[in-house]
């Protein structure tokens, strides 16, 4: 049986993934690659693959809770990079109704407090609860359609 609201959620997911592509490669200054597997860890990478970028569309608007929330297992590949090449760079953006939130994974500003077991969704015809980071958007910055690398670093926190 076909889950109508997974169905919506996966096409808004795709949609959202097109439109931070376009503003991605712009904002980076790079071309960067979709990657072709469904269920990747990344949804995009450079050509090198030293830019690791993962995307999530939310139907919320981006300061509208104190936290977003991430799978820790993303944050775990993330780390794995970092670490075996330190110029590499982790990015995750969140695509939400009123723009972007951008936060950066480094070797040293992810708290293991923010993981928690069990969260996730139940609404879809299945038990869709793991274990996610819950990222504060405070270590976020907002993102928008014109911003630059440059820009970013200049209001970096």
């Amino acid at each position: 049986m076909t889950n109508y609201q997974k169905q919506r959620d996966l096409k808004l997911g795709e949609k959202g993934e097109h439109k931070v592509k376009h503003m991605l490669t712009k904002f980076l200054g790079m071309e960067i690659i979709k990657d072709p597997y469904q269920y990747a860890i990344f949804d995009f990478y450079n050509k090198d693959k030293t830019v690791l970028i993962e995307t999530k569309t939310r139907r919320i608007c981006r300061n509208q809770y104190p936290t977003l929330f991430i799978d820790v297992n993303k944050i775990r590949e993330g780390q794995k990079k970092l670490k075996e090449n330190p110029k590499s760079h982790v990015f995750f953006i969140w695509n939400c109704e009123d723009g972007y939130k951008l936060w950066v994974l480094t070797e040293t500003n992810f708290n293991e407090k923010w993981i928690h077991e069990g969260c996730g969704r139940r609404d879809r015809g299945e038990d869709e609860r793991k274990k996610l980071a819950n990222i504060p958007i405070k270590n976020m910055l907002d993102l928008n359609d014109g911003d630059t690398l440059a820009s970013f670093l200049a209001k970096k926190p």
